[in-house]
Parts: structure tokens; sequence; C-alpha cells
């Protein structure tokens, strides 16, 4: 079980200072998650939101705190107010590691996964109530098991209405996942062994798998 020191060193060397690849799509839009890794007693831990049912997009799904930019608003800055606004996360409890490659997302964003270090958490996060059902934490140690993740295909006409396929296939030269001969996206779903409402998939589970990756010894180095 790697120790909260551990990944944390571990993150500073292959995420701080580089330099993330920088995404650009017609028609998205800008946002940005934090992606927050928690210092437990157990052992570090990744904390997600569970979205409410009343938000405009990705109802009841996992996620990690974040939201779109405002016009001009750095990234970390975005995910660090959004995370204070939909967790009461201060920016002062986060040591920002960096940044992440851009991911676009089915709901038209281009997004910027932030990582971030909370080494002494508060006493409890609270959640705002109109975006957020609850916020819940995984050991790292359960999303390193080889048998937590899974793969599947998604079909484009598993896809919301409106979403933008065709953008997001064009885009098959830089993510691949992405297949437009097929019209269809591989997706990865981690289990963190707590109910079927709380499986990490769709963007947050492109972003759980590259953080992995980077602590594994690949991807993001």
């Amino acid at each position: 079980m790697p120790t909260y020191e551990q990944v944390a060193c571990c993150l500073r060397e292959r995420i701080a200072g580089r330099s993330p690849a920088r995404l650009t799509v017609a028609g998205f839009l800008e946002a940005a998650v934090l992606v927050p890794l928690v210092r437990r007693a157990e052992g570090p831990t990744l904390l997600f939101t569970r979205r409410s049912e009343t938000v405009p997009t990705h109802r009841g799904q996992v996620a990690f705190p974040g939201g779109g930019r405002e016009p001009g608003e750095a990234a970390t800055l975005a995910a660090l107010r959004e995370a204070f606004e939909e967790i009461c996360l201060e920016a002062s409890s986060v040591e920002i590691v960096g940044e992440m490659d851009d991911r676009p997302s089915i709901s038209g964003f281009v997004v910027t996964p932030v990582v971030g270090l909370v080494e002494n958490p508060p006493a409890r996060f609270v959640p705002q109530e109109s975006e957020v059902e609850e916020i819940f934490e995984v050991p790292v140690a359960r999303l390193l098991e080889p048998g937590c993740v899974t793969q599947r295909w998604r079909d484009a006409s598993e896809m919301p209405p409106g979403a933008p396929v065709d953008a997001l296939l064009g885009l098959a030269g830089r993510f691949a996942e992405f297949d437009p001969a097929g019209r269809r996206i591989r997706i990865y779903l981690y289990d963190a062994g707590l109910g079927p409402e709380r499986v990490v998939w769709g963007l947050t589970g492109y972003i759980v798998k590259e953080l992995l990756d980077c602590l594994r010894g690949g991807g993001a180095g």
C-alpha cells in the first residue's frame, strides 16, 4: 500500500514543472477540475463528488470538484474556486502540484485537471447542496488494484442527445480512446466498492487513469 508521502513525492516529480498538452476545440468552453489527493491515517485517498440531480449536465455522476472557467481565469484558480464553492475546501489547504493534459468532454468542455495535495484536510467537507449530492473518498490503493478497473466501448448512440460526437471523434489522432471508424469511445470504469452509484467513469475515469499511470511510472512522466 503506497503511503501519502510516496504518492505525493511521485506526483511532484512527474507533474510539477512539466508542460501539459493544451487543447482547443471549436465551440467547446473552458473548464477546470481539482484532483484532490487527501492524506489519511490509513493511506492516501482521492476525493470525489457525486453530482446532484438538479445540475444541467452529468446528473448523479461521479466527478472531481470543478466547473467552467470565467473569462481570463487561469485553470488553477478556477479549480480552487470551484472546490471551495462545491465542498468548502480552502485554497490555503491545497498544495498545487501542477496541471495534467487537457481533456474534452461530451458536454462540450475542454477540461484542465489540476492536481492538488491536501495534507491537512478539514474535519469535514461541506457539499453545496444545489450541485453536490455527496462527497466521498476512495483509497489510492483500491484504485491501483488490477481488478478495480474495467473497459468497454461506448457507442455514439449511447451518448446524450446533442453531444458533440463528431467533434470528439475528430480528435482520434490525439486520444487513443476515440474510434471514428466504429463511431465509439472507449471508457474506463473504476469500481470503488461503494455501490453502483459511485462508479468512477467518463471524463473522471480518464483523469483517474492518467493519474494512476503517472504513479505507476508512465503516462505523465
